[in-house]
């Protein structure tokens, strides 16, 4: 079953994308799965595609804490759409075709997290305009045809992660156009350097640091913020 695959896959490569500390959960689209009406609020009207995923992302999030000590958690939905972890924890989401993943850390640890997984070709070039900047568009004209999709998508991913890990720390959105991203294939990492003059002087910094893993079918990628040194 493919989706047992990609599971076994995530389960895999996830954990040595993050520093040590930080738990990693899979979890397949069960549509027979309910979660309590805390959790779901607000998904009323949603259609059943978003419910199954949103409830598997919910669900890995549960697994995820309870491996920290956090039993019975369910992770309720902000009214921005983000989830609200509990004030000792950073935390993940990311959602594919049949899966969900969630990554969780204890801030002690690691002050922000950031997980984006895609199936492996998703960005065609019809959106590339929309999601790369023109120096990452040009970088992908020069690889073979078949190579283009796959390193878009995991462009794509890469700033996915990097929004996700910013957000909760910032509060602030940030255009596609606004990160761009150095792949080094060698290694698994990448570099996001951002633009955004508000979000990279809430965060400090403007160059991030992230690793990431593809496989057959999936893109997996990942960010963190460590905690400040004092």
């Amino acid at each position: 079953e493919r989706a047992h695959f990609n599971q076994k896959w995530l389960e895999q490569v996830g954990p040595a994308l993050f520093p040590p500390g930080t738990i990693l959960a899979v979890q397949r689209y069960d549509p027979g799965v309910a979660l309590p009406s805390s959790a779901v609020a607000g998904l009323e009207r949603a259609v059943e595609k978003r419910q199954r995923e949103f409830s598997a992302g919910r669900l890995a999030a549960k697994t995820a804490l309870g491996k920290l000590g956090i039993v019975d958690t369910v992770v309720p939905i902000a009214a921005d759409r983000s989830p609200i972890w509990p004030a000792e924890i950073a935390g993940s989401i990311t959602h594919a075709t049949e899966l969900a993943a969630c990554v969780v850390a204890r801030k002690i640890d690691v002050s922000a997290l950031g997980i984006d997984l895609e199936q492996a070709r998703a960005v065609q070039p019809d959106i590339w305009d929309s999601v790369l900047t023109v120096r990452e568009i040009a970088a992908l004209t020069v690889r073979q045809a078949a190579e283009r999709c796959r390193l878009a998508t995991l462009i794509f991913s890469a700033k996915e992660a990097f929004y996700k890990m910013q957000y909760p720390l910032t509060r602030q959105w940030v255009n596609f156009h606004a990160a761009e991203v150095n792949i080094s294939e060698s290694d698994g990492s990448f570099e996001l350097v951002c633009a955004d003059s508000l979000v990279t002087s809430l965060l400090g910094q403007q160059s991030f640091a992230g690793r990431y893993a593809a496989g057959s079918e999936l893109i997996v990628a990942a960010m963190h913020l460590t905690r400040p040194e004092k």
